[in-house]
C-alpha cells in the first residue's frame, strides 16, 4: 500500500511544516515507513489534486498522512471524481482550526495533556497497525450537475451563515473566536424553508435518553428554522462543542445522518416572526447552543412552564434531534440566507427554486471508500 504525506503550511497556526519536520517525518523513518512523496499544499483544492495524481501513478489502495484540518479532508474526498475505485486510508495530524473529525476520534482528555502527543495519536495508530475506521460520507446534490461530499458537516441556517461570514474575519481572528463572532452577528436570523427527512428515521427522547424509531415514512418539517445541521463521523465541531452527542454515545450501525434542528415557533413564548420575538428567541438560542459545550446537554432541554429551557419536566423539546438516511432542504425563494449550504466549511448557494438533497453513503459514486486511523 503506497504512502503519501501532505501538509498545509497555511492551516491553523501555520506550524504544519515545522511540526512535520520535527515529529512526523522522523517517526515515519524510525518505523521504516518511507513515503512515496512528501508535499505541501499551495492553493485551495491542491490536496485533492495531489492524491489524484498519486493514485494515477500508483494504482491501488493508498495511505495519506495529512497535516491540516477538516478542510483538507474535504478537498481529498471531493478531489477524486475521475479516479478508479480504490481505498484511501487517512492519517490525520490535526493542525487546522477546529479539527472536528480528529477531536471526535480522540476526544480531549483535559488541559494537562501534552499537545504534541495528542496530535500524534492518529499517526501512532497507523504506526502500530491499528485497523482504520471506515468513514461515512454525506453526498449533497444541489442540481443535476452539482454534487459535493462531506466527511463532517452539512448545514444550512445559522451554522451556514456563521461559516459564510467567518471568512471575512479569518485574517483578524485566525482561531475559533471568529466563529463565535460570526454567530453573534447572525443569532437573530430565522430561515424560511421546509425539510423532508427520509427513513429510517429515529428521534431523540430526553426522557429515555435514547433515539427511538419514528414512523418509517418521509417526515416534513416546516420552518422557520433557527438552526439546521447534520453530521457524519463526528459528535463535535470543536474539541468541546458536542453538537451531535448521540453520534458517539449511540453510533449508527449503517450510514446515517445525525441532525440537530431548532425551530423558533416551537417556543411557547414566541407567537410570530417579529423583531421582538426574534430578539427574545435569540437570547434562548444562544444559551441552548452554549449547552453543547456542556457535554452535549442541549439535546436534553425542554420548555418549562415559565417558557425557559430546563432539563426537567415533560415540556416540548427545545432541540429536535433526528437520525435519518437522507434529507431534502427546500428554501423559500425570497430568503437568500436560507439558500446557503455549508459542506465541511465550504459554502454553496442553492439556486432559486432549487433544493439540496443529502444522503449518507459509504463511498463516492465512482466507488472510492475512505477510512481513518483512530
Amino acid at each position: 500500500m503506497s504512502l503519501l504525506v501532505i501538509y498545509n503550511p497555511a492551516s491553523g497556526d501555520r506550524s504544519a511544516k515545522q511540526f512535520f519536520e520535527e515529529h512526523v517525518i522522523p517517526l515515519l523513518h524510525q518505523h521504516d515507513k518511507n513515503p512515496t512523496n512528501i508535499a505541501s499544499t499551495e492553493r485551495a483544492g491542491h490536496a485533492g489534486e495531489l492524491v489524484k495524481s498519486h493514485i494515477a501513478a500508483h494504482p491501488g489502495p493508498v495511505t495519506v498522512i495529512i497535516g491540516s484540518g477538516d478542510g483538507t479532508v474535504h478537498e481529498i474526498v471531493n478531489g477524486l471524481p475521475e479516479a478508479a475505485a480504490t481505498r484511501v486510508d487517512l492519517v490525520i495530524v490535526p493542525l487546522g482550526t477546529a479539527n472536528a473529525l480528529y477531536s471526535s476520534l480522540f476526544p480531549p482528555s483535559g488541559a494537562d495533556q501534552d499537545p504534541t502527543s495528542y496530535r500524534l495519536k492518529g499517526l501512532s495508530a497507523f504506526l502500530t497497525s491499528a485497523p482504520p475506521k471506515p468513514l461515512t460520507l454525506a453526498k449533497t446534490t444541489l442540481s443535476s450537475s452539482s454534487t459535493v461530499y462531506s466527511a463532517v458537516v452539512t448545514s444550512t441556517a445559522l451554522h451556514a451563515s456563521i461559516l459564510h461570514d467567518s471568512e471575512a474575519l479569518r485574517a483578524s481572528m485566525p482561531g475559533i473566536e471568529r466563529f463565535k463572532a460570526a454567530a453573534a452577528q447572525n443569532i437573530t436570523r430565522w430561515y424560511r424553508a421546509s425539510v423532508t427527512l427520509h427513513p429510517p428515521i429515529s428521534i431523540y427522547d430526553p426522557t429515555a435518553a435514547a433515539l427511538t424509531p419514528r414512523a418509517q415514512e418521509p417526515t416534513t418539517l416546516h420552518g422557520p428554522f433557527a438552526y439546521f445541521l447534520s453530521t457524519v463521523n463526528v459528535d463535535r465541531l470543536e474539541p468541546l462543542f458536542r453538537i451531535t452527542p448521540l453520534a458517539a454515545s449511540s453510533p449508527p450501525t449503517a450510514p446515517a445522518l445525525d441532525l440537530v434542528v431548532v425551530r423558533p415557533l416551537r417556543d411557547p413564548a414566541v407567537s410570530s416572526d417579529s423583531a421582538d420575538d426574534r430578539e427574545v428567541f435569540a437570547q434562548k438560542a444562544g444559551r441552548v447552543l452554549g449547552e453543547a459545550y456542556n457535554n452535549g446537554n442541549h439535546v436534553n432541554l425542554r420548555y418549562a412552564p415559565d417558557r425557559q429551557p430546563v432539563t426537567e419536566g415533560d415540556g416540548e423539546t427545545v432541540v429536535e434531534y433526528f437520525r435519518c438516511a437522507s434529507f431534502q432542504w427546500v428554501p423559500e425563494g425570497a430568503d437568500d440566507r436560507a439558500h446557503l449550504l455549508c459542506a465541511d466549511g465550504a459554502i454553496f448557494n442553492i439556486a432559486q427554486s432549487g433544493k439540496a438533497s443529502c444522503v449518507a453513503t459509504s463511498s463516492t459514486d465512482n466507488g472510492i471508500t475512505f477510512s481513518v486511523y483512530a
